[in-house]
């Protein structure tokens, strides 16, 4: 705090209790106290400026806790303000008092250097040499023109560019004053003159920037600087030209801050004053701030202005009235004073002049032109007290009005505030601040307010609708708010405003009556101005009884409207929906009549909602969009309740989406008033039509799939089109679905649904395509050839008519069957590759159906059904299947579940031990039990049931382990192997039908995959038969040969390669490389296994013949290596070598062990497949494997060593009792 202001003082007033503020408050107090602080200063200008901190008008001060100043919380608008009187660490302000020596000066260092553009020279030259004069004038621009030699430079290096450098130059070349010649002052002011003037009209400042029209600014202001400077040529001429006239500098401060821009060209030389001294921002660097001569005004300073009288004569009066208007103690008082002595308040002032001249020019029309006068000649008043101001200043530092220092934020609110608390204190110093804050806050006075809104009001009612409307509009309003501002709390409204709110609800009757496109031929929307102006003062205008009756009635009169406008509508739009019933006709776009007729309701409500809305804001006193659809929605909603009855057409989900639609809108407009559930209402529609899709529509996708499909390969997958089209016809499905607005809980319902609808169209699918599969690789021989229908008629009356020579029967049966040798076609194995993409495809839809997120939002609810069971069950082989006759059957297995048939397998012709290798599904909560049927096909009458068996499937069995291996002994004869695993339990969700259809995929593939070796294996078993061992072995045993060759060997495999070579190739070229190297694998199994049943015959407990001889045997395994070669070209030889090769090596070992020694190993086999001791002293175990084999694997080499024992001539029952033990063993 200064000396002054610890002198003694009188009280402004003893201390009072805090009371509560507002905004205002805290607002007048601050910005009349900044006016009371400058009236001061203006009244009291010295020759020293005091030490400056100039910046953004803030507040000073800090408030003290407890403070009824204090502020609750953020001041809307943000406005600078005291925040206590406690006085704060001082605040910089961005306008420093010191100035630069010139605007040279601005920027400093050398890569911001002042200089003229290269492109602006280059044109000035031209000017320079066209301009008239006299002899002199002419001799200097001829001389100066020729010591140019780069265009910018002179030949001594002078860079023209430089204003200053530019100027001395062309100095030098003026001649001196004699007959013909103005005197050299003349020429150097005309030169300077010129080169002012071409600066702005140059094609460089054309299209100028914000950088660029600093440049001109500045490089004009130097211009002016050499010409109105010490020394210059005007002060040459005329030394009263230069001497300061403060009046001249305001009236050209005000024309400049006015018009917005300055003059293109300085005053006549001969003037004695120049009124566009150019300004420039004045930066608040302090490290900026340079030494300056004694000459510059900035450099003066002057002692401080104190707000108080003297020595201990108290502060100013009006700073005191400040004090007492708005009730403040003395210390606090002082200390913001004290505070606003740091500032130079005039240049502020001097500021905030320039910016309100500047933005009163802009008005239009003249608007506020006394204004304009009162401040040009408030501006010439302060030039006068203070010259030092007279500085340059850029035009951009006042262009736009800003938030000034000495005018509140809210000036008519404010100064109402200001006036009422100065009239109850009832002081002459309060009347006369109040006075100035009129004066400088800008504000009107009541009656001229109340003239100015009647004029406006009538300008804006005719300017409705016309492009004026918008600008009066926001004009009137801010007119409004400001008369608003100072009235009485209980004053009524004055009679310009009362003419507004009837001018409004005009416009706003006129509005509400042209709502309805229907019933209007041209709808108008409401005026946008009218939402402004009752905005403007929303207390008089929109909450005063008057309003609310008027908008009551307006309200009531929309809802009758709308009522009736609804009517009108649906009786329009629906047509003869009204009295039709759903399903029973069909409307104009091909959808049901009923269904369309509400679509295009829904359609017109929400087309009239949305235009309502747009047009109409919300949040009012008279809202139509939410009135629209309080009244017409229910309407709507009790006439869709014909739609009850579900008919699952899929055109109803359009009107479920509209639907959905509407209700949100409800909610949106009237929070809370709708109880309608659309989820609910439509659920059955989507049952019905998930149903019918099922049933229906999953048929007609697999029928059209494979009737368009040409089962050509393509794609990585080599696939057909036929499994594309049906995922996409199921994509299609579920994104039904997805563009139903359902809630996640019933949308993942439905997802289950339709995952088990795609689960029963890929289900039909395999059938479909294994059926068309099966009907290619076993095609139906035609009638009309006699040789095929006898072989046929023969083949299938075999057992019908046994009295036919079985040899003669053979003989024919062989030759049909090497004459119709089974060729592989790629339209057979695309059907194959087909099921394989189906299951790859399974993945992309369980994406599609949201499985994961189904299974999330299903977890909390019963997804499962408790204790049911979903088994797979595997029919692998029989053993000793034979007719009545004793010969080999051609069986097939049947699964029943009481008079259900769960399961039918393939029938295998002509084996004693087939092996089908099928499985099928079956669920079970409880023990249930299942029989198991064998039959013996015949073509003709019924089939003889060669024996059958009880499995019974009980869950409790597979609570240790998920698979098991079971042996069931049929009555009379035989055995059934049957492989049974666990799959899990039932459950709804997508991930189970999904994987459910995805298992029924593998066994179809696995099934075609078998019948499609099974029908190669027919003819690959004709050419390794034992004739055909026989017929190679035959000149050995007739010594026509020692030994067989290699030749011999692969002479007698040519047959053989030959149809491996075509069909691999086919599958080669047709199947993907995981589908080609399976088949390959799975027709080498079949070949290794028929030579296995050259060596050994089928597991039996009768004796059987002796089998091949050595040489024969032989042969056999001479064949096995060229094929393991043949098939090695493909298949890595260690893959090769595994399963059925290992039992051929095995054979190959045990066949030559004498008879007691195969038979303790035999026991010794038995033993280990119950699970007792490892099978030892084999030389194969270790090679095959190097460690113990498994029970599956020791009952395999039982197997094999039971068979050769049936080559052995045995006297006991060591045979059937050793496999009634095996087959004990196996059902364990």
């Amino acid at each position: 705090m200064s000396t002054a202001s610890s002198s003694p003082r009188r009280s402004v007033r003893t201390a009072k209790p805090p009371t509560q503020r507002d905004d205002l408050d805290r607002l007048g107090y601050t910005y009349s106290l900044r006016v009371a602080a400058l009236q001061r200063r203006l009244k009291a200008p010295s020759v020293a400026s005091p030490k400056m901190t100039l910046g953004p008008a803030a507040i000073i001060g800090t408030l003290p806790p407890g403070s009824s100043f204090a502020s609750n919380g953020e001041i809307t608008p943000k406005s600078p303000a005291f925040s206590s009187f406690r006085s704060p660490d001082p605040v910089d302000l961005p306008l420093p008092i010191r100035r630069k020596k010139s605007v040279l000066s601005l920027r400093l260092g050398k890569k911001d250097e002042l200089k003229l553009p290269r492109e602006f020279l280059t044109e000035f030259w031209v000017v320079l040499s066209a301009e008239v004069g006299d002899i002199g004038w002419t001799l200097a621009v001829r001389t100066f023109l020729g010591m140019l030699k780069k265009g910018t430079k002179t030949a001594t290096g002078a860079n023209m560019r430089e204003i200053t450098t530019l100027y001395a130059t062309f100095t030098s070349c003026l001649p001196q004053a004699g007959m013909g010649s103005s005197p050299k002052v003349a020429h150097q002011r005309h030169f300077l003159t010129l080169l002012y003037n071409s600066l702005p009209t140059s094609t460089h400042f054309s299209n100028a920037d914000e950088n660029d029209r600093d440049l001109l600014f500045r490089l004009r202001a130097e211009i002016q600087s050499l010409l109105h400077g010490p020394g210059s040529p005007i002060t040459a001429m005329s030394p009263t030209g230069a001497e300061f006239s403060p009046q001249l500098v305001a009236q050209g401060i005000a024309a400049k801050a006015g018009h917005g821009l300055f003059p293109t060209s300085p005053v006549s030389p001969t003037s004695t004053i120049n009124p566009m001294t150019p300004t420039s921002p004045i930066t608040s660097t302090p490290s900026r701030r340079a030494n300056r001569p004694a000459s510059d005004a900035g450099s003066v300073r002057r002692k401080p202005v104190p707000m108080w009288t003297g020595n201990g004569e108290g502060l100013d009066n009006l700073v005191e009235a400040a004090g007492l208007i708005w009730d403040i103690s003395q210390d606090a008082l002082e200390q913001d004073a004290e505070e606003l002595d740091r500032f130079v308040l005039e240049k502020l002032y001097l500021d905030q002049l320039k910016r309100d001249l500047s933005f009163i020019s802009r008005q239009p029309g003249g608007a506020r032109r006394s204004r304009h006068i009162d401040l040009s000649k408030e501006l010439g008043d302060l030039m006068s007290g203070f010259p030092e101001l007279a500085i340059p200043t850029s035009p951009a530092a006042f262009g736009q009005q800003q938030e000034t220092f000495f005018t509140p934020p809210r000036p008519a609110a404010v100064f109402a505030r200001l006036s009422r608390r100065a009239e109850a204190l009832g002081s002459r110093r309060a009347i006369e601040l109040v006075d100035h804050c009129r004066k400088i806050w800008g504000v009107e006075k009541r009656d001229a307010k109340e003239r100015a809104i009647e004029m406006l009001v009538r300008q804006w009612d005719g300017a409705v609708g016309t492009a004026e409307e918008i600008p009066l509009g926001r004009k009137l309003a801010g007119a409004v708010a400001d008369l608003s501002a100072i009235l009485e709390p209980d004053e009524d409204i004055p009679h310009p405003l009362e003419e507004l709110q009837n001018c409004l609800f005009k416009h706003l009757n006129k509005a509400v009556d042209d709502i309805f496109p229907v019933t209007k031929d041209l709808a108008q929307p409401l005026p946008p101005s009218v939402v402004t102006l009752f905005q403007a003062a929303p207390s008089l205008l929109l909450q005063s009884p008057r309003a609310v009756e008027m908008f009551d009635a307006l309200a009531d009169e929309l809802r009758g409207q709308a009522v009736a406008e609804y009517v009108t509508a649906s009786m329009e739009l629906m047509g003869d929906g009204h009295s039709q019933e759903i399903g029973a006709s069909t409307g104009e776009s091909g959808r049901d009549a009923v269904v369309e007729g509400f679509e295009r309701v829904a359609a017109w409500m929400e087309d009239e909602i949305a235009g309502v809305e747009q047009t109409w804001p919300r949040g009012g006193p008279l809202d139509p969009a939410a009135i629209i659809a309080s009244k017409q929605l229910p309407l709507f909603l009790a006439e869709m309740q014909v739609l009850e009855t579900a008919v699952g057409l899929a055109d109803i989900f359009v009107l479920f989406d509209a639907t959905h639609r509407l209700l949100q809108a409800w909610e949106r407009l009237c929070p809370g008033l709708s109880d309608f559930d659309a989820d609910t209402f439509f659920e059955p529609h989507v049952y019905a039509w998930l149903r019918d899709t099922e049933a229906t529509e999953t048929h007609q996708w697999v029928a059209r799939t494979i009737r368009m499909d040409e089962w050509l390969p393509e794609g990585e997958g080599r696939h057909s089109q036929s499994v594309v089209d049906l995922f996409e016809f199921i994509r299609n499905a579920t994104t039904v679905i997805h563009k139903l607005p359902l809630r996640e809980y019933k949308r993942a319902i439905y997802m289950v649904d339709l995952a088990r609808t795609a689960s029963a169209a890929l289900e039909q699918y395999a059938g479909t395509v294994s059926g068309l599969f099966l009907a290619e690789i076993a095609p139906a021989k035609a009638a009309n050839d006699a040789v095929q229908s006898n072989g046929k008629w023969l083949s299938k009356g075999k057992y019908a008519y046994g009295k036919l020579d079985a040899k003669i029967e053979a003989q024919i049966d062989s030759r049909r069957r090497l004459h119709d040798a089974f060729m592989v076609s790629p339209a057979t194995l695309v059907k194959l590759t087909n099921l394989g993409a189906a299951g790859s495809f399974i993945d992309d839809l369980a994406h599609a159906l949201e499985a994961e997120q189904t299974a999330r939002v299903l977890s909390a609810g019963i997804t499962a059904l408790p204790g049911r069971q979903v088994f797979s069950v595997q029919v692998v082989r029989g053993q000793g299947l034979l007719t009545r006759s004793s010969k080999p059957a051609d069986a097939f297995v049947a699964i029943l579940d009481g008079p259900v048939r769960l399961f039918k397998s393939r029938t295998v012709l002509g084996t004693e031990d087939p092996t089908w290798m099928q499985a099928f599904e079956v669920s079970a909560a409880t023990a249930k039990p299942l029989e198991v049927v064998i039959f013996d096909r015949q073509l003709v009458g019924k089939h003889e049931r060669l024996g059958d068996a009880t499995l019974m499937l009980d869950p409790a069995h597979f609570s240790s382990e998920a698979e098991r291996e079971v042996v069931l002994p049929l009555t009379p004869r035989g055995r059934i192997t049957l492989r049974i695993s666990n799959v899990g339990r039932e459950r709804h969700d997508v991930a189970y039908h999904l994987n459910s259809s995805l298992r029924v995929l593998e066994r179809t593939a696995n099934d075609m995959q078998l019948a499609l070796i099974d029908r190669m294996a027919d003819h690959l078993r004709i050419l390794l038969s034992p004739n055909t061992v026989a017929t190679v072995v035959k000149p050995v045993k007739a010594r026509k040969l020692v030994a067989l060759s290699g030749a011999d060997i692969d002479a007698s495999l040519v047959p053989v390669l030959d149809y491996l070579d075509e069909n691999l190739a086919t599958i080669n070229a047709t199947c993907a490389p995981a589908m080609r190297e399976t088949l390959i694998l799975a027709l080498w199994e079949r070949l290794v296994d028929i030579l296995l049943g050259l060596l050994i015959p089928p597991l039996s407990d009768r004796p059987a013949s002796s089998g091949l001889s050595p040489i024969e045997a032989d042969v056999v395994f001479k064949w096995l290596q060229a094929l393991k070669a043949f098939f090695a070209a493909g298949i890595p030889a260690a893959t090769l070598q595994a399963g059925v090769y290992r039992d051929m090596l095995l054979v190959g070992q045990a066949r030559d062990l004498p008879t007691p020694a195969l038979r303790e190993r035999a026991a010794t086999a038995v033993r280990a497949s119950s699970g007792g001791a490892p099978i030892r002293h084999i030389p194969t175990a270790v090679a095959m494997g190097g460690r113990a084999r498994t029970d599956a694997d020791n009952a395999r080499v039982a197997e094999l060593l039971l068979r050769i024992l049936r080559m052995r001539v045995l006297d006991d029952d060591f045979l059937p009792s050793q496999l009634a033990a095996l087959t004990r063993a196996r059902a364990c």
